[in-house]
């Protein structure tokens, strides 16, 4: 019934929730007690299923209770609350509020391919994840499917803004869950574990995680996978209810890029570069573009950096990607525009196997606001690796 019955809810003509009552709640594998920040469940008789998301709208709101399960819900008592708020509707026509999402997916894993938590395009900022793994390994490590990692990519840049180490990890544990140990917390929680029966076949998980403190933004495309194994590489059946909040109109847009590969894209910005070195860099991408090799001109500079990038100008801020080598670690340079210091760009990270990294900096608005193209400058810091860059490309912020 929990897996049939779903949570419809429309905001303002828009259909953003629509869900399983038990994964909304925070239990995908049945009815087991959870306690979250933002949902809990009862299980005791006549126990309650209470949620505390805020779901702001302007207008209006319809909640749905849908059952498809085949079981007859008789006796259910549903109560939902609201309150005025006279900022919310020009929140939600500026953009600086986004509808409430709870996006479902279920179905059987494919080899060599990532669970989806979500894809999505717009502007929004991801908050968690309801999911329950059923894994269909019959022998040896029936939890295998345990090891896979979570990446988010984040506004189309190639490297993941996230990358874990293993699904009992994203989910604040280890171990395989010490062994299935259940339990429920404020932001992480394993409240169901399920071996060889009850609706079970083998080896089954229910899990959820709250990102709260690290919650992931997104300003024209989020795209949040977790591997089933540790290569993509274990059959498991796999639900989950992702919540979110979004707008399907983009804050930030590509304006401007220099190929450093390219002698034209060169002359054309303006580059210029002290103690440069260029050549060829053929090596893959962490994550999902770990096994797909990408050979493209590279450059090295000890000096400083510095290139012209158009940009929006009614822009609040500007997004500076840039692709490069990160086979040594702990790049630092200080970052200029048209001659006023914003900063210092440090990248910690290093991977000698897989090189190719795509990084950002953010330009503040004081630094960008009513120009249709900035000046960089990029000094490498004294006794830091050279500084590496294939491309750089510039996002302004809407």
């Amino acid at each position: 019934m929990l897996a049939g019955a779903r949570l419809r809810v429309t905001f303002d003509g828009q259909a953003t929730v629509d869900a399983p009552v038990g994964e909304f709640f925070g239990s995908g594998l049945g009815e087991y007690d959870t306690r979250t920040l933002f949902t809990s469940i009862d299980a005791t008789a006549d126990g309650w299923y209470t949620a505390w998301w805020a779901m702001p709208y302007a207008e209006s709101a319809t909640v749905e209770l849908v059952n498809g399960s085949g079981v007859p819900i008789t006796g259910a008592v549903v109560e939902v609350t609201s309150a005025p708020d006279r900022d919310v509707a020009a929140g939600l026509a500026s953009g600086s509020l986004g509808h409430f999402h709870a996006t479902h997916h279920s179905g059987p894993t494919t080899p060599d391919e990532s669970w989806s938590f979500l894809t999505a395009q717009g502007t929004g900022v991801f908050y968690g994840v309801t999911h329950a793994m059923r894994g269909n390994i019959p022998a040896g490590n029936r939890r295998n499917y345990l090891e896979g990692d979570e990446r988010v990519y984040v506004d189309g840049a190639r490297s993941p803004t996230v990358h874990g180490t293993g699904s009992e990890d994203f989910y604040e544990s280890g171990w395989y869950f010490r062994d299935g140990t259940t339990y429920t917390m404020p932001l992480a929680g394993n409240p169901a574990y399920e071996l060889d029966g009850d609706g079970c076949r083998y080896d089954c998980t229910g899990a959820y995680r709250l990102m709260v403190g690290d919650a992931v933004s997104f300003g024209s495309a989020l795209r949040f996978d977790i591997e089933h194994g540790p290569a993509d590489n274990e059959p498991a059946d796999y639900s989950s209810t992702a919540y979110w909040y979004g707008r399907s109109a983009a804050s930030l847009a590509e304006t401007d890029t220099v190929d450093l590969a390219d002698d034209a894209s060169r002359a054309g910005h303006g580059y210029r570069a002290e103690g440069e070195t260029r050549g060829t860099l053929g090596s893959t991408f962490e994550g999902v573009g770990d096994t797909a090799p990408v050979s493209r001109g590279a450059t090295s500079a000890t000096g400083p950096v510095s290139f012209t990038l158009a940009v929006d100008r009614s822009n609040a801020g500007v997004r500076l990607l840039r692709l490069g080598d990160q086979n040594e670690a702990y790049q630092r340079a200080t970052v200029y525009v048209n001659d006023k210091r914003v900063g210092e760009w440090l990248q910690p990270l290093g991977n000698q196997h897989s090189r190719w990294q795509e990084d950002s900096f953010e330009l503040p608005r004081s630094a960008t606001g009513g120009r249709s193209s900035i000046d960089v400058r990029i000094e490498p810091a004294s006794g830091s690796p050279a500084w590496s860059a294939a491309t750089y490309r510039a996002l302004s912020r809407g």
